[in-house]
């Protein structure tokens, strides 16, 4: 794969701050996040990004905002590009890997009215599929991103999943997928 500007940049949000007594969309970035975010918009400023496109969530829409700021484009939100639901698991869950794996092994397993990881990426596919910019960042969630690049070939794994850091930024090129660090 070139090393050059990718079509799509997808973003996993920055270092939030987990609140058991706060909705999961509504958790701030962490100190550290805050600074992460404010790196990724200097390192993403070479790739001539025309949109961006986020979940609505607080954390994912802050961890672009500097880029935004930095860039004068305008900032779209998109509610399929939030995390996977997790149903009445509720906002917090205690062994998240161990939920996140079964999720692995089996991509439409569903628990306790949780989304599958097949219904996951169809929706974050759906909004891809409708991005006719030329470079454009969409932000989103650790379980939506992994949906998504599992979707697109059976390289994506478990594994790859738990290595992703806060923020992460994947290229995608040519139905293939490269980290950028």
């Amino acid at each position: 794969m070139s090393e050059g500007p990718a079509r799509l940049l997808l973003v996993r949000h920055a270092e939030a701050l987990p609140d058991r007594d706060v909705p999961h969309d509504c958790w701030s970035l962490s100190a550290a996040g805050e600074t992460a975010a404010d790196r990724l918009a200097d390192q993403l400023r070479p790739f001539d990004i025309r949109r961006v496109i986020s979940s609505p969530a607080r954390r994912a829409v802050a961890t672009v905002a500097p880029l935004v700021d930095r860039l004068g484009c305008g900032l779209s939100t998109d509610v399929r590009l939030r995390e996977r639901d997790f149903g009445s698991c509720g906002t917090w869950i205690d062994d998240f890997d161990a939920l996140v794996e079964c999720a692995f092994a089996d991509r439409r397993h569903t628990e306790n009215g949780s989304e599958s990881v097949d219904a996951c990426a169809c929706r974050m596919q759906a909004v891809i599929g409708e991005i006719e910019d030329n470079v454009t960042l969409v932000a989103s969630h650790g379980q939506a991103i992994a949906a998504f690049l599992s979707s697109i070939g059976d390289d994506f794994t478990f594994a790859d999943w738990r290595a992703l850091r806060m923020p992460e930024v994947v290229a995608i090129e040519d139905g293939a997928w490269r980290l950028i660090h």
